[in-house]
């Protein structure tokens, strides 16, 4: 009954929004089914249990759960959401062990609520919509808690090395004032082993300031230096908790064909993986590389005199794509998926951006392809494609055209220099 009131609703003109919601959950009723759709705030949440809403203060989500125990009244219960990033965690921790847990689409809300002649958008509404949604025949994804975890914990270990890279710089410049024939002797990755630290510590104790400056300096380096042990002790930490995640079955299966790809270690797969977490959200190639960051550009709103274009783009995943790029263009590199890349280099002159560009939406459609089958990458998924698109060309004879290339760019570009 209730795919047939689905597809009424499709077909006829928008029912008024409250007595749409009073036929469906009459419909559903007898399921045996709690279902319950969650406005997500950073504070509060709103809750609508059985066409009723409830405001709830995210400090008192306990008692919340256990009178939402009592209402179910022996019913599963099924929770619906947005994707609404950290604020959903409190709700996530409190209900994984009582109910199953959905995410809704940003996409897929929207069209619902086209669907119903809606009254002004508001928290309330939109709770009673997400219940709607989870009656309804509505494609939604369940949540992964170990894939969600992995999401927090990547970007979490991205905001550390921020923070380690902006402290680095900060004992640096403190270094080539105080110990400048020391300066070259700590790099960052030297500054990054405990050893190298205790040595730079050694320095600053034994060290005696002539200045109110120089003394200053040693305190702000004394500083930086506890501050910089403190968040290298947090990376390694994390680090930890996503080697014991990446063991989850439902991680590990994509992990063991993300790092069959060429240029793609552990780290990368992670990264990777937390990024877009469920492949089967995506129903097709196109809609996973615009997720993932790699669209065409577009015209910006406004005027300026450069007529600027801008990309929405998933910063961490064209990071990880770039430096792919990066090691495919050295030439000790010699696989199918470098060979590939240096095409696009070839075709589009030598200009690293646009074959960047390319390339990876081309690596990750064969990427997607993979993880939808379950299949581990093989030289033979670009092998052909290849031989076609450098015919008559060999592959030696690509890598040689391209080297070239990159000589005569160098050669222009140190000429432009010199005038």
């Amino acid at each position: 009954m209730l795919v047939e009131l689905w597809e009424l609703f499709q077909k006829t003109r928008k029912p008024p929004f409250h007595i749409a919601e009073r036929i469906i959950l009459n419909a559903f009723k007898n399921s045996g089914v709690c279902v319950i759709g969650v406005d997500v705030g950073a504070t509060f949440s709103v809750f609508a249990v059985d066409g009723q809403v409830h405001k709830v203060n995210h400090s008192e989500l306990k008692t919340f759960k256990e009178e939402l125990i009592k209402k179910a009244d022996n019913r599963k219960i099924r929770i619906y959401f947005e994707q609404t990033g950290r604020y959903s965690l409190p709700i996530v921790e409190t209900f994984l062990d009582v109910a199953e847990l959905y995410l809704v689409e940003g996409k897929k809300l929207k069209a619902a609520r086209e669907l119903f002649s809606t009254p002004s958008k508001n928290d309330y509404y939109d709770a009673r919509l997400l219940a709607i949604i989870g009656a309804l025949p509505v494609p939604v994804i369940p949540l992964d808690y170990d894939a969600y975890t992995l999401r927090f914990l990547t970007q979490r270990k991205v905001r550390i090395e921020k923070t380690i890279q902006k402290s680095i710089n900060r004992i640096r410049q403190c270094i080539a004032v105080l110990f400048p024939h020391e300066y070259e002797n700590f790099t960052k990755n030297r500054l990054e082993n405990p050893k190298n630290l205790s040595r730079l510590r050694e320095l600053a104790e034994n060290f005696t300031p002539f200045s109110a400056i120089q003394e200053e300096l040693l305190i702000e380096l004394t500083s930086e230096m506890q501050i910089l042990e403190l968040l290298l002790r947090q990376k390694q930490q994390v680090e930890e908790r996503l080697e014991l995640l990446s063991e989850k079955p439902s991680i590990k299966r994509d992990l063991e064909i993300l790092m069959s790809f060429p240029g793609i270690g552990k780290s990368r797969a992670l990264t990777l993986k937390a990024s877009y977490i469920d492949i089967r959200r995506f129903p097709n190639w196109k809609a996973f590389i615009k997720f993932m960051g790699f669209t065409k550009q577009e015209n910006q709103s406004g005027t300026s005199v450069n007529y600027k274009k801008k990309v929405n783009s998933n910063r961490l995943v064209r990071r990880e794509m770039f430096m792919v790029c990066q090691l495919f263009k050295r030439d000790s590199v010699k696989n199918v998926a470098a060979d590939y890349f240096r095409y696009y280099l070839l075709k589009t002159g030598g200009v690293f951006k646009k074959a960047f560009h390319k390339f990876s939406v081309k690596y990750l459609r064969v990427m997607y392809y993979c993880l939808k089958h379950g299949e581990k990458f093989t030289p033979e998924l670009l092998e052909a494609s290849l031989e076609d698109l450098i015919s008559p060309l060999t592959r030696e004879e690509l890598r040689r055209n391209v080297k070239q290339l990159e000589e005569q760019r160098g050669k222009k570009k140190k000429k432009g220099r010199k005038r």
